[in-house]
């Protein structure tokens, strides 16, 4: 949240007004690196797929796992142009990759019927979902494309079969921090049924350790910001406003241009008092949007103010 933002919730509580959000499933903004490297639990290090010159293998449209091999890209980032398979149908385009976005244009196709209606079903859903996506993230041998935010189009570099599992994270309870890492924030939503949460290591100072935030379930984490864990703490910054009965406090990022805030609030002047934990995201272009911790949120605040800056 911006500066003015939180001044103006800090009026609302002076003021005595009921601050209302509405209930919404965050937007998953994705974000890439081609060279990363990544823990895994053993200890080693396995290193991400280069986007360009792998032969990327669908695998799941959208969250549906699709039941054939054929599909594929293959992305060529000199000539701008990227070949495959829509699992009936050779294909062919040009791509642009910048950075953490791609997009995708110019696709043309064979004209050959499908057999399978539901090879066909894949095809057209492949196809159009190819020229919706304007981000992209790799995580070892899997590549998934998105559009505002949502994975539409999931791959691996494998050559049959779905891709390899992760090692498994131990996470602490209802949370996505991993053991030996300090909680900043965590909680349950609502809806979606997800977590969202605020990751410290033990060492967290303002040049040292790392901060992170991370969203999905403990199998499965959909977004980890910032991705390495280097220079972190230049990513957020911290708001705290305190007075007798009102308490608030704000951690803000971008990811992409969406600006998210994660927020708690407490009015006891409010009756009934009024008492608020989640997360907002600000796209550029469209309202804020808000949604709710289920239950109160595991918290500590307690090094934000030595180890964040604060909003300009």
């Amino acid at each position: 949240m911006n500066n003015q933002r939180f001044w103006r919730r800090v009026a609302v509580a002076l003021l005595g007004v009921t601050a209302s959000f509405s209930m919404i499933t965050e937007p998953r903004i994705a974000t890439g690196i081609n060279a990363r490297k990544f823990h895994t639990a053993a200890g080693s290090y396995q290193a991400d797929a280069p986007m360009s010159g792998t032969r990327w293998r669908l695998t799941h449209v959208g969250t549906a796992e699709i039941s054939t091999a054929k599909p594929y890209i293959l992305l060529a980032a000199q000539t701008r142009r990227f070949s495959g398979d829509g699992g009936c149908n050779r294909m062919s385009g040009a791509v642009e990759v910048g950075g953490r976005t791609v997009k995708f244009s110019q696709i043309i196709s064979t004209k050959r019927a499908c057999a399978d209606r539901q090879l066909q079903l894949v095809e057209t859903q492949f196809v159009e979902n190819l020229a919706r996506a304007n981000s992209y993230y790799i995580r070892g041998d899997v590549m998934r494309l998105y559009t505002a935010g949502v994975a539409i189009l999931t791959f691996t570099n494998k050559p049959g079969g779905l891709p390899a599992k992760p090692a498994r994270r131990i996470m602490q309870a209802n949370s996505l921090c991993e053991q030996g890492e300090q909680i900043v924030f965590s909680c349950p939503l609502k809806r979606p049924a997800k977590i969202v949460s605020l990751c410290a290591s033990p060492d967290l100072e303002r040049n040292r350790g790392y901060l992170q935030y991370r969203f999905g379930v403990p199998r499965r984490i959909e977004l980890e910001f910032p991705e390495t864990r280097q220079s972190t703490q230049e990513r957020f910054d911290y708001q705290h406003y305190f007075r007798y009965q009102v308490d608030l406090t704000e951690i803000n990022f971008s990811i992409e241009g969406n600006r998210y805030q994660i927020f708690d609030a407490y009015n006891g002047e409010e009756k009934p008092r009024v008492i608020q934990y989640g997360v907002t995201i600000t796209p550029p272009t469209r309202e804020s949007v808000s949604y709710h911790c289920r239950t109160k949120p595991k918290a500590d605040y307690s090094k934000l103010a030595d180890v964040l800056r604060e909003p300009k």
